[in-house]
């Protein structure tokens, strides 16, 4: 997907690894209409990647990202109706901002990373 950043991204660290989480949106031309589509995606990434999206993520970034899409069910104290919860849990980010002028060669602009499922709460 590529799309603009909603808001900073969020860091949890906890015990020996980072979880970032940040939401994208993403926009589709629909031409029968003539109108934007914005669509809201909630994204999720770990340890290597979440750094990256911590250190040079903010709200207004332009990502490409790669990832699987996770579908959760709950439901709110009090409610009897069963919500849905769709995150993408991200496994490849490219940042497609320019390089910042104060970042000189410690500026990353792709980060993969495998997802250890031992070490993560999910």
């Amino acid at each position: 997907m590529i799309g603009t950043v909603g808001q900073d991204p969020g860091l949890i660290e906890k015990d020996d690894y980072k979880i970032s989480t940040f939401s994208l949106a993403t926009n589709k031309y629909n031409a029968k209409t003539q109108e934007n589509i914005t669509t809201w995606h909630n994204c999720v990434c770990f340890n290597k990647t979440a750094d990256i999206v911590n250190r040079y993520v903010k709200k207004g970034s332009r990502l490409f990202v790669v990832g699987t899409p996770k579908h959760s069910k709950y439901k709110l104290d009090g409610e009897t109706t069963q919500r849905t919860k769709t995150e993408v849990i991200i496994n490849t980010i490219r940042l497609l901002d320019k390089k910042p002028k104060d970042e000189g060669s410690a500026y990353t602009t792709t980060a993969s990373s495998t997802r250890d499922n031992s070490k993560t709460p999910f």
